[in-house]
């Protein structure tokens, strides 16, 4: 492609090009091969050539739009709200798996829940503001499902796992020694 980028994943898959132009042309070239090669037909309803400067768009759960930024644009990437509800879903029924049984057991199964969110999001540039968003709507739910079994405090004696994956100074939770990692405490991680 010499006039734009492809990014696939599975079957779903976005070019971006520099301008509509190009981007059209590329569409029509696409749906035609598609269809005459393949057998196979796009949906219309997901398919559609969108200027990033205008509008957003989604793949894969994050969002993109095109900012200006000095002399050229960057892709501004974020969390599509479908996706931030059912993370906050997801969350609330782990929260209450631990509640009726604070196991280590079940603390790890949150924790491994929030690593996975946090690896795949990391590298939208506004997942830091998002996740922390989340987890102040998700504070007071947290707090009430866990009082009586839980301690919320800083992490000072947190083992080793703890403090690979999280250099916070924030305060968590801990249920008999097994600290929860926080969904707001999302490490970013810069695109090339």
């Amino acid at each position: 492609l010499k006039e734009g980028y492809i990014v696939r994943y599975a079957d779903d898959f976005k070019i971006i090009c520099r301008d509509s132009d190009t981007a059209y042309k590329w569409y029509h070239s696409i749906r035609l091969y598609l269809k005459a090669r393949l057998k196979l037909d796009i949906s219309l309803e997901k398919s559609k050539v969108i200027k990033q400067k205008k509008k957003q768009s989604e793949f894969l759960g994050f969002t993109i739009k095109a900012v200006p930024k000095k002399n050229k644009r960057v892709a501004n990437t974020g969390i599509v709200a479908k996706k931030k509800l059912q993370l906050k879903e997801k969350y609330r029924e782990l929260i209450k798996k631990i509640q009726k049984s604070p196991t280590a057991e079940n603390v790890q199964i949150f924790n491994s829940f929030i690593m996975g969110v946090h690896n795949y999001f990391r590298k939208a540039t506004h997942v830091a503001i998002e996740f922390s968003q989340l987890s102040f709507e998700l504070m007071h739910f947290t707090k009430n499902r866990l009082k009586g079994i839980s301690k919320y405090g800083y992490p000072i004696n947190a083992p080793p796992t703890f403090k690979k994956f999280y250099k916070t100074t924030r305060k968590t939770f801990c249920i008999n020694g097994n600290y929860l990692y926080q969904i707001g405490d999302v490490r970013t991680s810069n695109n090339m």
